[in-house]
Order: C-alpha cells, then structure tokens, then sequence
C-alpha cells in the first residue's frame, strides 16, 4: 500500500511539472524566467515526493494497531456471531463436557481474542490441558506460543473462571507477539504500540517471578496489562452469553476447589485468584 501510494505521489508530481512547463512555454517569458520557472517546479516536485511518502508511510504506520485494521474485530461482535459455537460456555453445558472439548471450547475464545487484539492470523496460539503447579490455573509458553490450563482446574473450575485464565494468557502470548514484532522491525516509533512492546521487553528480559517478591511480580506492567484485559473480556462474555441464554448461564461465583496433590494422595481446597490466574509465573 505504502510502494503504491508513493508512486502515484511521484506520477502525479511529474506530470504538474509537465504540464506547468509547458504553460510557460506559451506565456511571454525571457529564458532566464523561464528557467527559475522550471527550477522552482523541480524543486516543488521533489518535495511533494518526499513528503508525500512520509505523509504515505505515516498513514501505513498507523493503520496496523487501530481500529481501521481491515482485520479487527470488536469482541462483543465476535461472540454474537459465534454464540452458537460459545454456547458450551454455559454452566449446564459446561459440567458434560470431557477435558478435550472444554479445551475446543476455550480454543474458540482465544481464536476471538487473538482477532481482536489484532495478532496476524499467521500466528496461532493454541491451548492445551496440562499438569501444572496445584495454584497455577495457566502459563503461556512463549517459545511454543501455546497457552497451558491446569488439569485440575479444567476439571473441576467453571467456564467464568477457565475464561478468565484463557484471556489472561492470551494476552501474555499478545506481549509476546508485540516484542517480536518490534524486534522484526514491524513497529515503528509513529504507532501507538511501540511504546508498550519496548516496554514488555525491557521486564521479559528483567522478568520479576514471585520467587523475587509478589510485589514486584504482580506490579509489572506485563501482568498489570494481562489481568485489566482479562477482567474487562470475562465480564463481555458472561454479559452476552447470559443475554442471550438467560440470567445466569454463566455465573462469577468464587469457589473453592478440592485438589489432590499429585504422589502424595493428600486433599486440599484451594480459592483460586482470579486476578493471578497464573500463580508463581507468566
């Protein structure tokens, strides 16, 4: 778009010149007039060129992380298309399913997500159950780019809180995607993400776990960021789930999980954070 705009800027600018030349050769001018003329016209086309691919490149700059992304999707559009797929999101609907379809299920939230955060679709992250740490509900593996939800969890949490950890990760893998794409040199300073993907990378390689202290862990703009977006997507999808399925089809009720602790056989209730969804990590 930018090459295209840039060579219509300069087709346009040559052909004023033309036809301004040729203006002049028809009025009565001397030809050291005439000259200055044609010297000045050069002048003003090849800064119509140069600036014209500025003002070109600007336009593309800020077109990718808006909301004129030809590819953006508000999210409470998405889910309405796709309430008939999201309906497994309701608690009735939710206790039968097995493990492998509540992570389909889950898999459609993240593919609506990744939409709209506007990630390019070349870049899929998948979900998957997994083992983890008794009070971790999910990790993002920026590496495989896969979002982790603890078996556990999967089991025996409802969909408020399994669609919570599943927006909270996903926006870890959006950071993710964000540091990447700065380090490919695909943000550029005029756009409005640069500012936040230079700073997720400044704490991913200075990167505080809990083991530092949980003030330093959950102060970080990286966790910071993915528990605002997951507060703000899990009350979108109760909100539009429960209009169109009735009062409560997903409730936020706090429960209490009994949890088993792997080897040892022993039982424990755990109160699961909704807010720190991913425990003692990313």
């Amino acid at each position: 778009m930018k090459e295209t705009i840039a060579v219509l800027i300069i087709i346009i600018a040559f052909a004023l010149a033309f036809l301004l030349r040729k203006l002049v050769r028809k009025t009565k001018m001397t030809g050291r007039t005439r000259i200055l003329v044609i010297i000045f016209l050069a002048v003003a086309a090849v800064y119509i060129i140069i600036h014209g691919r500025d003002d070109s490149s600007l336009l593309s700059d800020l077109t990718p992380d808006s909301d004129q992304r030809t590819d953006y999707w508000p999210r409470d559009t998405m889910i309405i298309k796709q309430m008939d797929d999201l309906g497994t999101l309701q608690e009735k609907k939710w206790k039968g399913l097995s493990e492998d379809q509540r992570i389909a299920t889950l898999q459609r939230v993240a593919d609506i997500e990744s939409r709209h955060l506007g990630i390019d679709s070349s870049v899929k992250i998948r979900l998957k159950a997994d083992e983890l740490d008794n009070t971790t509900i999910g990790l993002f593996n920026a590496n495989e780019m896969t979002v982790s939800l603890n078996s556990i969890y999967l089991d025996q949490g409802g969909p408020y809180l399994m669609i919570a950890a599943t927006c909270h990760e996903l926006y870890h893998g959006y950071e993710f995607y964000l540091v990447n794409e700065l380090a490919d040199h695909r943000i550029s300073r005029k756009q409005h993400t640069y500012e936040k993907a230079r700073q997720y990378l400044n704490e991913f390689q200075n990167y505080k776990d809990s083991s530092s202290g949980f003030a330093g862990y959950y102060g970080q703009s990286c966790e910071a960021d993915a528990r605002s977006y997951a507060d703000e997507a899990v009350v979108s999808y109760r909100n539009q789930i429960n209009a169109h399925y009735g009062r409560n089809a997903i409730n936020d009720k706090q429960s209490a999980y009994l949890i088993k602790t792997p080897g040892s056989g022993k039982m424990f209730y755990v109160t699961p954070d909704y807010n720190n969804v991913d425990g003692s990590g990313q």
